[in-house]
């Protein structure tokens, strides 16, 4: 009876432990683009729970525009239903363009279940010049968590 516990628990542990995640990945953290581009962004994401998933994408873009004496800054936060695929998958983000050079800054939370995968840190840079562009590679990537809430 004892082993036979023992072997359940075991069991459980081993299952919970590797019943797959979540995992979104970008190829850099820092996008350059032309003003009056459209920022097109490719959101890797590896779904190793064998099933598609679906949850809510909470997708937070913050804007800051300096200009001589002139600085303004603003945050918006949006959600859509979004599904991610089972195995590896690319999933094109558009942040739309600018028409004037600046910083967006974006960050996404995908829940599902009763976990989440955080992706903070992409900065889009809209730029006037190609030269400005400075896209170098730089993964970035997060893993699901259990949800806090």
């Amino acid at each position: 009876m004892k082993r036979m516990l023992l072997f359940l628990f075991v069991l459980l542990f081993f299952s919970e432990a590797f019943a797959g995640d979540i995992t979104f990945s970008t190829n850099q953290s820092d996008y350059y683009f032309l003003v009056g581009e459209d920022a097109l962004i490719n959101l890797e994401s590896d779904n190793s729970l064998g099933r598609v998933v679906s949850g809510v994408l909470y997708y937070t873009v913050s804007q800051e525009i300096s200009q001589g004496n002139f600085h303004y800054s603003s945050t918006n936060t949006h959600s859509t239903t979004f599904s991610v695929g089972k195995g590896k998958t690319v999933i094109p983000l558009n942040f739309g363009t600018s028409n004037t050079p600046t910083l967006l800054t974006v960050s996404l939370k995908f829940l599902y279940d009763d976990k989440e995968v955080v992706l903070d840190g992409l900065r889009i840079h809209f730029v006037q010049q190609e030269s400005e562009k400075k896209n170098e590679a730089n993964k970035v990537s997060s893993s699901s968590q259990k949800s806090p809430i």
